[in-house]
C-alpha cells in the first residue's frame, strides 16, 4: 500500500490564513455597517410651517446578533495576532469627524430637495381617521391643487380648507386637517387629521345659575340678594311700576334636577362618538322648554384625556308643578260636578310630564279618574300614554226604558309627529282600546286608531292666516259576552224591520 502526500511551504500556510481571515472579517464588518438605513421625511403643517427630519433608523438585528457572536469568538485571537500588527493604531482627528458629519448634512439636504421637488401622486388620511372617505379626500386634493403638483403650503392649505367645509357640512364643527407628510419620493402624501370624540363618562356637563338682584345696604357693606322672580313678584303685589328701573342683576350658582344624559340623548351626542352639531336640535335646545327656561352659555372645551364635552350653563324652569281646579254643571248628564286636575313636568329630570284629573259628581257616586303620563322632547315628538276610568250616562226616564252606558274604562296612546315636523306642518297617531258597560251589565269592547294631519298653517293677505287639519278615524267594536251580542241583534232586526214597514 503506498501513499502519496505533499505539503506547502509553513510561510504560504500562513499567508493563506491571513488572507482567509481578512477576507472573513471584512464580511462582517459590512454586514454590520448594512444595518443601518437613513430616512427623510418633508412635513408640512396647516399653520404653513414645515419641517424635516433626517436620522439613522435601527433595522432590528435578530437575523445578524447570533452571527456577529459567533464569528466575533472565531476570530478574536487571529484578529489580534495576525490583523491586526498589520494596520497602524488609528485615532480619529477632529477634521475627519466634522468631515463625517458635513457627509450627513449634505445627504439630509439632498434628500430634502428630492422630496421638495417630487411630483404628488397620491394623497390619502392618515389611519386615525374614521370619518374621511378616500374619495373625497381625492377630490379636495385635486381641487385644492395637491395632486400633482409639489407639496407647497398653498396647495396643503387650500385642500385643508375644502376638507373643512366637508366636515361642516356634516355637522362635526372642530374636525379638521392639521398638515401634510410626504414620506417618500413616489409621490404619496398623508394628511394628518384632528378628529375628537366625546367623553365615554359625561359627554354633556350642565351648571345652574339663578338671576339675582343686588340690593345695596344703607352702609353700603355686604348687599342683599334676592332672586330677580321673587322681586318682580313682591313688586307686582306693591304695585310699584318703577321696581325695575336701574336694578343691578348678577347670577348665582344653583341646584338643578335636570338628566345630562337626556339632553345628550335629544342632541344625538353618544359617549365615545364623534362630535356632531346638528343645529335644528341646537335651535329647539335654546328655546323654553319643560327642561330649560334659557341658556345663558354653552361651550365646548377639550379635556386631558382628548375627547371634548359639551358644557352648558342654562336657568331651570321653575313653573314644575300646576294645580286647576273648577266647578260646572254637565250638559250630557245634567249634574253638578267638580274637577281637580294636577300636573307635574320635569318629573324624573328629562322633561316627563305626569298628571292625574279627578272628576265627581256627587258624594254618593264613585269618581271618575284619569292619569297621564308622556314626554314631547322639547317640543318635537314624543308620545303621551294615557289611562282613565269614567262613569258617565244621563238622567233615566220614567217613560222610557233605556239601558245608557254608565261605565268607560281604557287607555290609549299617542305618538306625536312620528313622520317628521316642521315649523308649519304637525302629524300624529292614536291607538285606543276601551271597555263600556251599560246598567244591566252589557258590556262592550271598542278599539280604533286615528292618524291626523295638522294643523298646516297658511299665510293670507292682509295679516290673515288658514288652517287645515285632517284626521282619519278606524275601528271596530265587538261584545264581551252573549247576552250584549243577542241584545244588539235583536235591535237591529227591530231596527230593519221597523225600516221595511215604513
Amino acid at each position: 500500500m503506498m501513499v502519496v502526500s505533499s505539503s506547502l511551504p509553513s510561510s504560504m500556510a500562513r499567508r493563506k490564513r491571513s488572507n482567509l481571515s481578512i477576507v472573513l472579517h471584512l464580511i462582517v464588518v459590512i454586514a454590520l455597517l448594512w444595518t443601518t438605513t437613513t430616512t427623510t421625511t418633508h412635513t408640512i403643517l396647516v399653520d404653513g410651517s414645515s419641517s424635516s427630519s433626517a436620522g439613522m433608523t435601527r433595522v432590528p438585528m435578530k437575523l445578524f446578533s447570533n452571527t456577529k457572536e459567533y464569528w466575533s469568538k472565531q476570530f478574536q485571537s487571529t484578529w489580534n495576532h495576525t490583523i491586526s500588527p498589520l494596520f497602524p493604531s488609528f485615532k480619529p482627528s477632529s477634521s475627519s469627524s466634522s468631515s463625517s458629519s458635513s457627509f450627513e448634512d449634505e445627504e439630509s439636504k439632498d434628500g430634502m430637495t428630492r422630496l421638495q421637488n417630487t411630483i404628488i401622486t397620491s394623497v390619502s388620511a392618515s389611519k386615525s381617521s374614521t370619518l374621511l372617505p378616500p374619495h373625497t379626500v381625492t377630490q379636495s386634493a385635486k381641487r385644492g391643487g395637491l395632486l400633482g403638483q409639489k407639496l407647497e403650503n398653498e396647495n396643503v392649505a387650500r385642500t385643508a380648507r375644502l376638507l373643512k367645509q366637508w366636515y361642516r357640512r356634516h355637522g362635526y364643527m372642530l374636525h379638521g386637517v392639521t398638515g401634510a407628510t410626504l414620506t417618500d419620493t413616489n409621490g404619496s402624501v398623508e394628511l394628518s387629521v384632528e378628529e375628537p370624540k366625546l367623553n365615554k363618562d359625561r359627554p354633556v356637563a350642565i351648571a345652574f345659575a339663578e338671576e339675582m338682584v343686588v340690593l345695596p345696604n344703607q352702609d353700603g357693606a355686604n348687599p342683599n340678594m334676592m332672586p330677580l322672580r321673587e322681586y318682580n313678584r313682591t313688586a307686582r303685589k306693591n304695585k310699584n311700576k318703577k321696581a325695575n328701573a336701574n336694578l343691578t342683576t348678577t347670577f348665582q350658582q344653583t341646584n338643578g334636577r335636570i338628566r345630562p344624559s337626556a339632553v345628550s340623548k335629544f342632541l344625538r351626542l353618544e359617549p365615545n362618538e364623534h362630535f356632531r352639531f346638528l343645529a335644528d336640535k341646537f335651535q329647539t335646545l335654546e328655546r323654553p322648554s319643560n327642561l330649560f327656561r334659557r341658556i345663558l352659555h354653552k361651550e365646548y372645551a377639550k379635556l386631558d384625556d382628548g375627547s371634548v364635552q359639551l358644557r352648558i350653563i342654562a336657568e331651570s324652569n321653575p313653573h314644575t308643578r300646576h294645580l286647576q281646579y273648577s266647578i260646572g254643571r254637565n250638559a250630557f248628564t245634567g249634574r253638578w260636578e267638580g274637577c281637580l286636575d294636577f300636573e307635574h313636568v320635569n318629573l324624573f329630570g328629562g322633561g316627563e310630564v305626569g298628571g292625574i284629573t279627578v272628576r265627581s259628581e256627587g258624594v254618593d257616586l264613585a269618581p271618575s279618574l284619569r292619569v297621564r303620563f308622556g314626554n314631547d322632547y322639547f317640543g318635537t315628538g314624543g308620545y303621551c300614554m294615557e289611562g282613565f276610568n269614567e262613569w258617565i250616562g244621563c238622567e233615566q226616564d220614567e217613560d222610557e226604558d233605556h239601558d245608557d252606558a254608565i261605565l268607560r274604562k281604557g287607555g290609549s296612546i299617542r305618538w306625536m309627529n312620528p313622520l317628521g315636523i316642521s315649523h308649519k306642518r304637525k302629524n300624529g297617531v292614536t291607538a285606543s282600546f276601551e271597555r263600556t258597560c251599560t246598567r244591566t251589565g252589557n258590556c262592550e269592547n271598542i278599539g280604533s286608531a286615528t292618524v291626523a294631519f295638522g294643523p298646516n298653517v297658511k299665510e293670507l293677505p292682509r295679516n290673515g292666516l288658514h288652517s287645515l287639519f285632517t284626521s282619519w278615524t278606524a275601528g271596530t267594536r265587538f261584545f264581551a259576552n252573549a247576552e250584549s251580542a243577542s241584545a244588539a241583534a235583536a235591535d237591529a232586526a227591530a231596527d230593519a224591520a221597523a225600516a221595511v214597514e215604513d
